[in-house]
Formats: structure tokens, C-alpha cells, sequence
């Protein structure tokens, strides 16, 4: 992960991890991610991902790691 700057205006792919790590609240990168996720929000840049990505997080085995699933 590199500097929200960077991104700015651009079109950036966000994988899963990105997302997992945002849910997640992974220590090490918790403010970056709050700044990105606040940046899409505010469409300073786009977003795209892959159906693959969308998938992944749906996954009611995925899913179960955020409380969102039922087993």
C-alpha cells in the first residue's frame, strides 16, 4: 500500500485484502484504509474491482469471519 497521493484522480483496483483489512481493523494499516475508504467515498478517485473480489466477500464461508454468516 502506498500513499493515498498517489492515488488521487486515478482509477485504482481494490482487492479483497483491502476490504478484509478494513473490516478487520488491521492494526498496521488501520488509518490508510480509514483515509482510502473516506477518499472513495468522497470520489476522489475510482474504484474497481473483479467479480472475483465480489465473490470472496459474499462467500457465506467468508463471511463468517465478520459475524455477517450464519452456520
Amino acid at each position: 500500500m502506498g500513499t493515498l497521493e498517489t492515488l488521487l484522480g486515478r482509477r485504482v483496483y481494490i482487492d479483497t485484502n483491502i476490504f478484509i483489512y478494513a473490516f478487520e481493523g488491521y492494526e498496521p494499516k488501520a488509518d490508510f484504509l480509514t483515509q482510502l475508504l473516506s477518499a472513495l467515498q468522497q470520489s476522489s478517485f475510482i474504484a474497481i474491482t473483479s467479480e472475483l473480489t465480489l465473490a470472496e466477500m459474499l462467500d457465506p464461508m467468508s463471511l463468517s469471519w465478520i459475524g455477517l454468516a450464519r452456520l
